[in-house]
């Protein structure tokens, strides 16, 4: 193992700020930050758990030092790679250079949002002595509903994610629909109305609509009806022993005696992670937001006494939100119920009483 410094990051970032300043019983400010960091260090990913990562050297591809087999793939078709840059002149295959860092490491970091928007504000409500509701009210009816503040805060921001990497069959251009076709999703049994957010894969025994379908129950109905996978297995007919799978099959002179002669299946490895086709593209998710609200005011007791209520909302209008889709490209969302897996946590409330001395 070799351990040394080879990382670094550029953040391209735009922040706007508007702000109305206290003025006849409210304020408020609103900020827009787009920000695209790039690294190509450890802890891409926001997790302390990623803070080590590993470069594979130029060795690690197939091919670089020589080959001892051949492959063919009668199960299917095997689809493009990404070519790693081959090492400098008189540099060895087991070194480390910058090339390579940059086409296996250099990406976007996903745990920092593209699109951020944050706002925040107060208002005196309207309640009590002066005020536009009970404005004639005695001191005691003004004591209990006047002086009130509803102060607020919030967040609206996207998230991207990376295309899926995981098969090496054949691949077609990446299409983002986003919310623009509603499916119906019942490869468990049960049906529910999803949204198929970009052409993620789905095998031909789950779907239906589309050129080469042979589903008939648990299908996803609703596709697009020129669909195709981003990316799918090499395996992707369901007649097929290795259906979903990415098998291929490898003949050397070791087999003659190890597998008699017979070539061996296995499953393709296009050298490291790095080279799947899709592995520097990256997509933006769903727009997710939430609010938070309080209402309190402050009750003067003494002169340096204080007793202030609190009512605070959480979420205060439960927005659940979307989770990025998966793989497959789907957004599950339930009838009648919400999203599957909301992006939010519920709505919480809580009362709260703090005395000052």
């Amino acid at each position: 193992d070799l351990d040394q410094r080879s990382g670094w990051s550029n953040d391209n970032q735009l922040q706007v700020n508007y702000q109305r300043l206290f003025h006849h019983g409210f304020a408020y400010q609103i900020y827009y930050v787009f920000s695209k960091e790039m690294r190509a260090a450890g802890n891409n990913q926001g997790s302390p758990a990623d803070s080590q990562v590993s470069v594979a050297p130029y060795a690690n591809y197939p091919g670089a030092i020589g080959t001892v087999a051949t492959m063919t793939s009668p199960y299917g078709t095997i689809g493009p790679v990404l070519s790693p840059p081959r090492p400098p002149a008189n540099l060895p295959v087991w070194a480390d250079y910058r090339a390579l860092n940059v086409f296996e490491m250099y990406r976007p970091d996903d745990n920092i949002p593209y699109h951020h928007i944050r706002f925040n504000g107060i208002v005196d409500l309207p309640f009590g002595r002066g005020k536009r509701f009970f404005g004639n009210v005695n001191r005691f009816v003004n004591e209990l509903i006047g002086g009130f503040q509803l102060a607020g805060d919030g967040t609206i921001l996207s998230e991207a994610f990376q295309a899926p990497t995981g098969n090496f069959g054949p691949v077609a251009p990446l299409t983002v629909y986003k919310h623009k076709h509603p499916i119906v999703d019942c490869r468990s049994g049960v049906c529910y109305k999803a949204y198929m957010w970009f052409n993620g894969y789905l095998g031909p025994e789950v779907t239906t609509g589309v050129a080469g379908s042979v589903c008939t129950t648990n299908c996803v109905t609703g596709l697009p009806a020129d669909y195709k996978p981003v990316e799918a297995p090499i395996d992707n007919d369901p007649t097929s022993i290795y259906y979903g799978d990415n098998e291929v099959q490898i003949s050397a002179p070791q087999l003659d005696v190890t597998n008699k002669g017979q070539p061996l299946d296995v499953t393709y490895d296009a050298g490291p992670e790095a080279v799947a086709f899709y592995r520097r593209t990256w997509i933006n998710g769903p727009f997710n937001w939430r609010a938070d609200a309080s209402i309190f005011k402050v009750f003067p007791i003494r002169e340096r006494v204080n007793l202030r209520v609190n009512m605070d909302a959480f979420n205060v209008f439960n927005v659940q939100g979307y989770n990025n889709p998966g793989s497959d490209g789907v957004e599950q969302v339930q009838p009648g119920v919400g999203v599957a897996n909301s992006y939010n946590t519920p709505r919480e409330i809580q009362l709260t009483m703090r005395l000052t001395f």
